[in-house]
């Protein structure tokens, strides 16, 4: 939840990732930008690209991420393949070119992952490259295409549980539970605070504060059937603007 200042800072990291993807052979291993797993994803992708003469392309950002045993075991997890995804990818990139594609795209997504992961101290992972990938249509046309929702596949990747998995029981009355990732921005979860859980101003911004400093936060305590209500809300409402926000009604 600490993404709303991305754009101010996103232009310079642009210019340094063009730089790495144009140079990076020359420097070496010296100042990386991703860490093992994307490093090795994003070697895939430029080989698959440069072995076809096509500009880099988010198509094969994503054929390098699908040969990650833990993206590809992230998609088993919400019910695709990654076989079909990986065969879908091929039949695509083999067509003739697509006139309308925009290749600098990849650039940014890229970027806002590096972005994302630097502000938080690390190297870019696959889960950071995907968080930035999943807006893509090309990308999301082949994984709908193998049965693999986009934004579950993030929740997984996030959380490492399937989105919407069955919580504790909750009876008489239930603690909802706010929980921080990278991804969800800070002023969609305090609107989502205002809206779904009638919290003032300052207390949403207080709450969501507190998850992003702590890892969680509980909301407030509500009758069961409250909790459940609410707690649906919220996520319906993240799912549709393609966050992971992980959000739950928790029984003493």
């Amino acid at each position: 939840m600490d993404v709303g200042y991305l754009a101010l800072v996103a232009g310079g990291v642009g210019v340094y990732w063009w730089r790495y993807l144009k140079t990076r052979t020359a420097r070496g291993p010296k100042d990386p930008l991703f860490a093992p797993d994307a490093e090795i994803a994003m070697h895939v992708a430029r080989h698959e690209a440069r072995s076809r003469s096509q500009p880099l392309s988010a198509l094969h950002v994503l054929y390098g991420l699908v040969q990650d045993e833990a993206f590809a075991a992230a998609i088993a997890r919400v019910g695709g393949d990654a076989a079909c995804v990986e065969d879908k990818l091929l039949a695509d990139l083999g067509a003739p070119p697509d006139r309308d594609a925009r290749p600098a795209e990849v650039g940014e997504m890229l970027n806002h992952a590096v972005v994302v992961a630097r502000h938080n101290e690390r190297l870019a992972t696959c889960t950071d490259v995907w968080a930035y990938l999943a807006p893509s249509p090309d990308a999301r046309r082949v994984l709908t295409a193998c049965s693999v929702d986009p934004v579950a596949l993030l929740y997984v990747l996030v959380h490492g549980i399937v989105d919407g998995a069955p919580s504790a029981l909750v009876t008489r009355e239930a603690d909802v539970v706010l929980r921080n990732d990278d991804y969800t921005t800070r002023e969609f979860v305090v609107e989502l605070l205002r809206d779904v859980f009638d919290l003032p101003e300052a207390h949403a911004m207080a709450r969501m504060e507190a998850a992003h400093g702590q890892g969680s936060a509980v909301l407030g305590r509500f009758a069961g059937d409250t909790a459940r209500h609410k707690v649906a809300e919220a996520r319906s409402r993240a799912r549709a603007q393609g966050f992971p926000l992980r959000i739950e009604a928790e029984s003493r």
